[in-house]
């Protein structure tokens, strides 16, 4: 299922009417999706058919199924793990943009994840936009605009992907998890509010773990066990750093849901329904707030590099005197 079919159609006439741009800028989802939606971008600039993509000539399947792996002129740039793009990334570029294409009449420059790139990347890019040289294209993903410094964005076409509507990523997750739970696939709609990453991300099975172990720890904390055995089943899982940031989103996200029941709030992201209104009994407004707080701070120490068995501790005690 092709979920952005009619923005790749546009994409598609507007290069057959001769309105190629030298920099695009592509907003959507920090995944796949945008990876491939990309990738198609890059087919079209570079098909050599009559209609492009033609989806037939070397350069269409080069760059539909393999990319820069298989074709020499699209050139794929990802942030490291828990890093942005440096001005070593920008300088790589330049080595390479002024000399001609392999075998078309352009070279594709794919930057996946550009919202983490630093001020000084973003400046150093620039100067390519300000006076690209003719053989070069620029396709700039981000998840956000805003991320983008204003000159960046002001000298490169937007092409906005957007959140999907929730019958469409339903459809589009039924599609490519044929084997998930239906009561599995409408939660991750739940959560995703439109975004395929994120509905994807909550799939895996560490995130269901951590989800698990989150809502399991909503049931002590509302059921007032006390310290013990808040960090009874805290403290193992404090050992895995990302197990552990993961399971403070969710437990927050379940936190955020029972304020909503108290509040009139929009209907719930991670926990049933059930759960919400059962939990909202035994709760308080000023006491959720208060746990909303200590899990701020505790994914904020963890973000700064704190001792993950020290937070979940010091975490466990603020939220059994709540």
């Amino acid at each position: 299922m092709d979920v952005y079919a009619k923005q790749k159609a546009a994409f598609a006439a507007r290069i057959a009417d001769g309105h190629a741009a030298h920099a695009y800028i592509l907003e959507g989802d920090d995944g796949g999706e945008t990876r491939r939606f990309a990738l198609y971008m890059a087919s079209v600039l570079l098909c050599t058919g009559d209609k492009p993509p033609c989806g037939r000539c070397a350069s269409c399947k080069k760059a539909l199924s393999g990319g820069e792996t298989l074709h020499p002129d699209i050139h794929l740039y990802e942030p490291e793990k828990n890093a942005g793009f440096s001005v070593e990334t920008v300088r790589s570029i330049k080595k390479s943009i002024y000399l001609l294409p392999n075998e078309g009449n352009k070279k594709v420059y794919i930057l996946c994840g550009a919202q983490k790139m630093s001020r000084s990347a973003q400046n150093a890019l620039l100067k390519f936009f300000e006076e690209p040289p003719a053989s070069a294209a620029f396709i700039i993903c981000c998840d956000r605009r805003d991320a983008l410094l204003p000159t960046v964005l002001s000298r490169a076409l937007l092409i906005s992907l957007g959140p999907l509507h929730d019958e469409s990523l339903r459809a589009y997750l039924a599609d490519r998890h044929r084997a998930e739970l239906p009561e599995r696939l409408d939660a991750a709609v739940r959560y995703a509010q439109g975004s395929i990453g994120r509905a994807e991300a909550f799939l895996t099975p560490a995130s269901q773990e951590a989800l698990r172990a989150a809502t399991d720890f909503c049931t002590l904390l509302f059921e007032k066990n006390g310290t013990f055995s808040l960090a009874a089943q805290l403290l193992p899982l404090s050992a895995k750093r990302d197990g552990f940031d993961a399971f403070l989103t969710f437990a927050e996200l379940c936190v955020l849901d029972v304020l909503h029941a108290h509040t009139g709030g929009p209907a719930p992201l991670v926990l049933e329904p059930a759960a919400t209104q059962t939990y909202r009994a035994s709760s308080t407004r000023r006491a959720l707030c208060f746990a909303l707080d200590a899990f701020a701070d505790a994914r904020a120490n963890l973000a700064a590099n704190a001792n993950g068995r020290l937070t979940a501790t010091q975490l466990c005690a603020r939220l059994a005197s709540l």
